[in-house]
């Protein structure tokens, strides 16, 4: 048995056998965080928010599921309000749908948790150009008869 003991220290001794002892060792580790980490999450209909371009606006879009991949820890701290999922369309200038993967979206949630995936796969836009207000003319800061102390106009309107 004692022999058996210093054959086996001395090949551990060996630069292979360090190398066995340090790639059994990276498994063991791989497993062990793999196991901490592989949890996963979905938190439903969450708002996409849409930046657009001045002068334009966006239709509203349907709300995704996010999917996130974590510890129980990061998971713990992830909840509808705490998230936000935007779609940054600022360099668009021309009008009319727009479809996207989920991998153009960013997903802003606290803690270290990661995104894994979005649902549905693809955010589908409708870029506008933005309605201009109708101001009546003479009118000024929503006063009629041009600021002179009258009522607002919406007060006329409705009897106000």
């Amino acid at each position: 048995m004692a022999g058996m003991r210093s054959r086996l220290a001395a090949r551990l001794g060996t630069p292979r056998g360090l190398s066995a002892v340090a790639f059994a060792a990276a498994v063991v580790v791989w497993y062990a965080v793999r196991a901490a980490t592989g949890n996963s999450l979905t938190v439903r209909d969450i708002p996409v928010d849409v930046l657009v371009p001045a002068g334009m606006e966006a239709a509203a879009t349907r709300p995704v599921d996010v999917v996130f991949l974590g510890s129980k820890d990061d998971l713990r701290v992830l909840y509808r309000d705490a998230i936000t999922v935007t779609l940054d369309l600022r360099a668009r200038t021309e009008t009319g749908a727009v479809t996207v993967g989920w991998k153009s979206l960013r997903v802003n949630a606290p803690g270290s948790a990661r995104v894994e995936a979005i649902r549905p796969a693809t955010v589908q836009v409708r870029l506008e150009k933005a309605l201009e207000p109708v101001v009546e003319e003479g009118a000024q800061r929503g006063v009629a008869g041009g600021g002179d102390g009258a009522l607002p106009a919406w007060r006329q309107a409705f009897g106000g």
